[in-house]
């Protein structure tokens, strides 16, 4: 039996397929390109064979949204009457207006989609909040507004090994100015408006995962709070372990994906919260 509402999100929000599963959410990959392949972020290139791949990759990969196409054929075949779709900021990626296209497309069906301003673990939660309020009997615009309101809540901290990736991608606009000829640096990131801004430039990871948990630790309580991390188990780890006393319950610690690997590169460790 399917619910009124259904959740659509896409595979930046880093939500394993086995608890998508679970709460009935549609994941739409994102594409990377390595060495000449094409991938489904997720579904036909798992993080851990990313990482793999990245290390020997002759050249920075890059990445790209869901054609609209896509799109419409999964709303399409989703069976269901309402559809949120919720999905990595506008200001990162162009999947918002894909999504939003194929919206159009097809007829018979509201569909909403929204801007998460957020991206992996965040993104996540809130399509989790969207799933649990569909469950509950919600409609549309009762699922909607709940979701609209935790986008206030979110919050998001992210420390790099290194900017390199994120210069050579283009997708955060003053790494090069970061960089300033300072190649140790390891920038500490936020999210303010769904955009990418500097916080912080500790020379080292030891002293940057002191600042990225000092800097998250002033935003408690929580309602939910995670880490994300590019292959990084160990920093990810440690990070998890000092956040639990003040966590709402288990820390989640997911690898983030292909496509937010490209750009932030590997050893980097985020947080990712909503405050309660």
């Amino acid at each position: 039996m399917s619910h009124a509402v259904a959740v659509v999100t896409d595979s930046t929000a880093d939500l394993s397929p086995e608890r998508a599963r679970e709460l009935n959410i549609h994941i739409i990959p994102l594409v990377v390109r390595i060495d000449g392949a094409s991938y489904d972020d997720g579904s036909e290139l798992p993080s851990r064979n990313f990482y793999a791949k990245l290390a020997t990759a002759g050249s920075i990969p890059t990445t790209s949204q869901p054609s609209s196409g896509r799109f419409k054929e999964l709303y399409e075949a989703i069976d269901a009457p309402d559809i949120i779709s919720i999905h990595i900021s506008s200001k990162l990626s162009g999947t918002c207006n894909a999504a939003r296209v194929a919206a159009e497309q097809v007829p018979g069906k509201r569909i909403q989609v929204l801007d998460s301003q957020a991206l992996s673990l965040g993104m996540s939660y809130l399509a989790q909040i969207a799933a649990g309020e569909a469950r509950r009997g919600a409609p549309l615009e009762g699922v909607c507004d709940v979701v609209q309101r935790q986008l206030t809540h979110m919050g998001f901290y992210a420390l790099l090994e290194t900017l390199q990736h994120a210069h050579r991608s283009g997708r955060i606009g003053f790494a090069q100015a970061m960089l300033g000829g300072v190649l140790q640096i390891k920038p500490i990131l936020t999210l303010r408006g769904g955009a990418v801004e500097p916080v912080d430039r500790p020379r080292t990871m030891r002293k940057g995962l002191d600042r990225l948990f000092e800097l998250t630790a002033k935003e408690a309580p929580f309602a939910y709070i995670g880490v994300a991390h590019a292959n990084n188990d160990a920093l990810a780890g440690e990070l998890a372990e000092r956040l639990t006393p003040i966590a709402p319950g288990k820390v989640d610690v997911v690898t983030t994906g292909a496509v937010l690997g490209t750009h932030c590169g590997p050893g980097a460790v985020a947080t990712c919260f909503v405050r309660s």
